[in-house]
């Protein structure tokens, strides 16, 4: 049977039902052993902090070709800036913030992301 690709919608319905801003979600098929990547963020800014996380994953912990590392938000054409975040600017956002930047390894700087891998896509 094909592998069928989960739908970003998916990760959306997901953050909208449990009033979360991000979510990356990996699974893994048993029968074929492919493995998905999937990100959703509200913002653009979280869109492309989601998809960068999702390509470190892919590549750090799922060890994917750097090739397949390297997807970029679907909805945001051009890197939005840092000061470009709409959430209120909160000690706890802040936190949050350097947070997810620590874990994607961009550490500082613009997070770049969603979308989905040449292997999801079936190239």
């Amino acid at each position: 049977m094909p592998t069928k690709r989960i739908p970003i919608a998916e990760a959306k319905r997901i953050a909208k039902a449990h009033k979360q801003s991000i979510v990356c979600l990996v699974t893994w098929e048993r029968e074929t052993g492919v493995q998905h990547v999937v990100t959703y963020g509200e913002t653009k800014q979280e869109c492309q902090w989601a998809a960068d996380l999702g390509n470190q994953i892919k590549e750090k912990v799922l060890k994917w070709p750097k090739d397949q590392c390297d997807a970029q938000p679907a909805r945001a054409k051009a890197p939005v800036k840092r000061q470009d975040l709409t959430a209120p600017q909160t000690k706890k956002n802040r936190e949050t913030v350097k947070k997810l930047e620590k874990l994607a390894g961009r550490e500082g700087e613009t997070l770049h992301n969603v979308g989905e891998s040449q292997a999801e896509r079936g190239s």
